[in-house]
């Protein structure tokens, strides 16, 4: 597999006014380390919303092998990171914080399921890139 593991996060250090970013969706060395995602946070958060809302419909526009998403954590208290993933880690997110019940991503998934997850997300990362490149400038202006 190709490295784009850093792409997108270096991408958004170049367009974006960001306070903390998690560069690596994966690891090439270890692809079934974590279902990739980009966990970021931009700068002055309440003045920014609206990058948020511009980024997340960007996202969720993007057709792949994989639904997307972008989505604020919801295990932060102070400051909230935001992530890019796949539309199943956000779920299984969701769940685990409703229910107060933190199952692993291979526990919640399953091993299968959750290879697949890392597998599909990696292939579809190159293009995501191409989407959000395409689309941010246009939006951001």
């Amino acid at each position: 597999m190709n490295k784009y593991e850093k792409i997108i996060g270096m991408y958004f250090k170049e367009v974006l006014p960001l306070a903390q970013c998690r560069y690596n969706m994966y690891y090439t060395e270890d692809i079934y380390y974590r279902i990739p995602q980009l966990v970021y946070r931009l700068s002055n958060d309440i003045e920014n919303q609206e990058i948020y809302n511009i980024i997340k419909k960007c996202i969720e526009s993007f057709e792949g092998n994989l639904k997307w998403t972008e989505f604020k954590s919801p295990y932060n208290k102070k400051v909230f990171n935001h992530s890019i993933a796949p539309l199943s880690l956000y779920n299984m997110q969701k769940e685990n914080f409703i229910v107060n019940k933190f199952l692993s991503e291979k526990e919640y998934f399953g091993e299968e399921r959750y290879q697949l997850l890392c597998e599909k997300a990696i292939e579809d990362i190159p293009a995501l890139y191409k989407h959000i490149k395409n689309y941010l400038p246009k939006k951001l202006k």
